[in-house]
C-alpha cells in the first residue's frame, strides 16, 4: 500500500472513530442511539465501498500501463 492509500485510510478510519465516539457521548436514548450508529455505518460502508473500488480501477490501469509497456 502507497503512502497516499494508507493516509486514505487512515483518515476515514480516524473520521469513523471519532463519529461513533460522538455518537457513543451524545444524551440520547438507546434506540435513537443504534438507529444513529446504523446510519453512519452504513454511511461509512458506502464510502469504504468507494475507495476501493477507485483503488482497484487504479491497480488495473497500473496493470494495463505495465502490459503495454513490456508489450
Amino acid at each position: 500500500m502507497n503512502k497516499k492509500n494508507a493516509y486514505l485510510v487512515g483518515l476515514i478510519a480516524a473520521a469513523a472513530a471519532g463519529l461513533i465516539a460522538g455518537l457513543l457521548l451524545a444524551p440520547k436514548k438507546g434506540k435513537e442511539l443504534r438507529k444513529d450508529i446504523k446510519e453512519k455505518a452504513d454511511e461509512f460502508s458506502e464510502q469504504l465501498k468507494r475507495v476501493v473500488k477507485k483503488g482497484k480501477e487504479k491497480a488495473q490501469e497500473a496493470e494495463d500501463e505495465f502490459e503495454r509497456a513490456i508489450g
